[in-house]
């Protein structure tokens, strides 16, 4: 191909994938999630007070009601918010700029990787417009940074390699110690893939110590701290609300693998072939296939809450017999090293998810990315050769697919997903504020999904007040009736109890209110279900 050609190709799959990441971002998905608004607020806090809504200052990593976040995407909105203000653009800018910056980094990480520019110039498209990719980029998810730190560490690794650069070993070491902190399978994938990566590279690591020994500096700078964290109870507080062995349910059902008393006095038997450890296995593997079946990937055969694009796969199902054609010509090769990193790359990232239940889901596993894309590029280069009727077919194809994906994202997504949106709190927020002039007091219902964090992004209450007179927020999860802040206080509605509450406003869910409760006004999700009430009696 034409150098120029390349450039001007290069340039506009660039220019798509900023206009993929950045139009609309404030309003598509068309609100902020509870994570984000989270976020937001407590990069507000810092950049104001120096501390989060707890009062930990400039936190290590930020304590979030039943969990705990990475400062990484925080820290990052600090800046963003000091430049664009409190706003849901500002909140999912820097997330939406490492999703492009990850495109760039799939290009050189593909051609560095295979030595094919053609290959990386289709892995950078493909991956510019994935569903799976943009789900997360386009909103403040720690896990959308992932693709841009995992393809630059290995970048810099695979040309430090070459190089003999002990720069850029350490350096690698620092973007793949980044990924610890950032989703929580990150934790577990980065080292795993490390070790991956190391083996493979090993006889060149052994010839180069100083390489060697600099890529773990920067590596262990990183990761120590983590495995530190992850020792304390803070650290540990994802992993044992998610994983299977603390989940009741996964319990019941293993019940059925429990062995019979007759059996137990067999000790032997039954300490070898019968441990009550072994009856988690089937669940595990279970956990860990799902995540690669083709119509979980492919065919969109999930909930709202794991896929937002409805009727659409994670990604697009005509890329699935490249992806395959991709590995045979990847393996037919006579250097197998980047086919067996490929390979391990995506054979890793289920391992995270297979331990935790509420599976399949896209999050957990997107650390998969864009490891796919990079070998579903490869065999569409190799089974078109890049001859012209080949490019035409592959953009109609990819045209077509596009336009239908973008269909559904702009047009379907914000109205059949909108119940995972809370796209009517920051209008809630603002009425309940105007019409508190009239009211002594504003009792909102804990059963928004904590509302106080809604309220104060919102309204953009003063950090600084929040901390020093209303006391900042008190952790007990969803059930912590404590919280408040001005005429605000936030706990659950008991209608009978509270009704005659003289001064009292009420902002809940429409099944706390009878038939005849005074409704000052309704809330809708975007496809018509009632969402919020605010009700009042006249003063």
């Amino acid at each position: 191909m034409n150098k120029n050609i390349f450039a001007i190709s290069f340039g506009l799959c660039l220019l798509l994938a900023g206009m993929l990441q950045f139009y609309c971002l404030d309003k598509l998905p068309p609100a902020l999630n509870l994570d984000e608004v989270v976020m937001g607020y407590d990069a507000y806090s810092i950049l104001k007070t120096g501390r989060d809504q707890y009062g930990h200052f400039l936190p290590v990593y930020f304590q979030s009601h039943d969990d705990y976040k990475p400062p990484f995407i925080i820290y990052s909105q600090v800046l963003s918010i000091a430049i664009l203000g409190l706003t849901d653009f500002a909140v999912r800018f820097p997330s939406a700029v490492f999703g492009l910056l990850a495109v760039v980094m799939t290009f050189l990480l593909t051609k560095e990787l295979l030595g094919n520019k053609k290959a990386a110039l289709v892995a950078a498209l493909l991956f510019a417009f994935s569903p799976w990719h943009l789900q997360f980029s386009r909103t403040a998810y720690e896990v959308g940074i992932q693709p841009f730190l995992t393809t630059t560490a290995l970048y810099l690794f695979i040309k430090g390699i070459k190089s003999r650069g002990i720069w850029q070993g350490f350096f690698s070491g620092v973007f793949f110690g980044l990924g610890t902190h950032l989703y929580t399978a990150s934790r577990v994938f980065v080292p795993l893939f490390v070790g991956v990566v190391g083996l493979l590279q090993l006889r060149d690591l052994l010839s180069n110590k100083k390489f060697l020994v600099w890529l773990a500096i920067g590596f262990l700078i990183l990761f120590i701290p983590t495995v530190y964290l992850f020792t304390t109870p803070a650290g540990q507080v994802r992993f044992k609300g998610t994983n299977i062995f603390n989940d009741p349910a996964a319990h019941s059902r293993n019940l059925s693998w429990q062995i019979d008393d007759w059996l137990r006095r067999d000790r032997i038997s039954a300490s070898l072939f019968h441990s009550e450890k072994l009856t988690y296995l089937p669940e595990i593997l279970y956990g860990y296939f799902v995540h690669l079946r083709p119509d979980f990937i492919y065919l969109g055969n999930t909930d709202g809450s794991t896929n937002y694009v409805p009727k659409v796969g994670l990604e697009y199902l005509w890329e699935l017999p490249f992806l395959a054609a991709g590995f045979f010509y990847l393996f037919a090769r006579s250097e197998k090293k980047p086919a067996i990193l490929l390979l391990s790359w995506i054979l890793l990232a289920p391992v995270p998810a297979s331990v935790t239940y509420g599976i399949p889901t896209s999050i957990r596993v997107a650390i998969i990315l864009p490891a796919l894309q990079i070998v579903t590029a490869y065999g569409i280069v190799k089974i078109f050769r890049w001859k012209f009727i080949g490019a035409a077919i592959l953009t109609l194809i990819v045209g077509i697919q596009l336009a239908y994906y973008l269909h559904m994202y702009y047009i379907h997504a914000p109205v059949e997903r909108s119940q995972f949106w809370y796209p009517s709190y920051r209008q809630v927020a603002v009425d309940a504020k105007n019409f508190s002039e009239k009211y002594s007091q504003v009792i909102v219902s804990t059963s928004l999904d904590q509302p106080q964090s809604f309220f104060l992004y919102y309204l953009k209450y003063d950090p600084a007040t929040y901390l020093s007179v209303d006391g900042g927020t008190i952790s007990g999860s969803y059930a912590e009736t404590r919280n408040h802040f001005g005429k605000f206080s936030f706990k659950p509605i008991k209608w009978e109890e509270m009704k005659n509450l003289p001064g009292t406003l009420f902002v809940g869910r429409p099944s706390e209110f009878p038939s005849d409760a005074p409704i000052i006004k309704k809330y809708f999700y975007l496809n018509g279900k009632e969402e919020v009430y605010l009700v009042g009696r006249s003063i």
